[in-house]
């Protein structure tokens, strides 16, 4: 093969690789953030005095980067779940302790 057609040849797989990658439909996005289930609360609108450590969302945990998946500092618990901690906090805060919970 020619010099001549081996440029041809890689111009043209070149710019039909282009072309794929221009012409490619966009990739899909939600319209919003993603909202948890009904079933599930931000423990701190149910009780604001617990204290929480949400480390996956930054790179102060034990893996020592960021956790893929975890947008924002947020604890998200069933709503069972945060009521039973609202009661555990309400008897705990009255003896001087308090509840802290970590990246729930």
């Amino acid at each position: 093969m020619s010099r001549w057609n081996t440029a041809v040849r890689t111009l043209a797989v070149g710019a039909a690789a282009l072309f794929a990658v221009v012409a490619a439909p966009p990739a899909v996005q939600a319209s919003h953030e993603p909202r948890a289930p009904r079933e599930f609360v931000a423990l701190q609108d149910v009780d604001p005095t617990i204290r929480q450590e949400m480390r996956y969302v930054t790179p102060h945990n034990f893996v020592g980067t960021r956790i893929a998946g975890y947008r924002q500092p947020l604890c998200v618990l069933t709503a069972p779940a945060a009521r039973a901690l609202h009661r555990a906090q309400r008897a705990l805060l009255r003896q001087g302790y308090s509840l802290k919970v970590y990246d729930c």
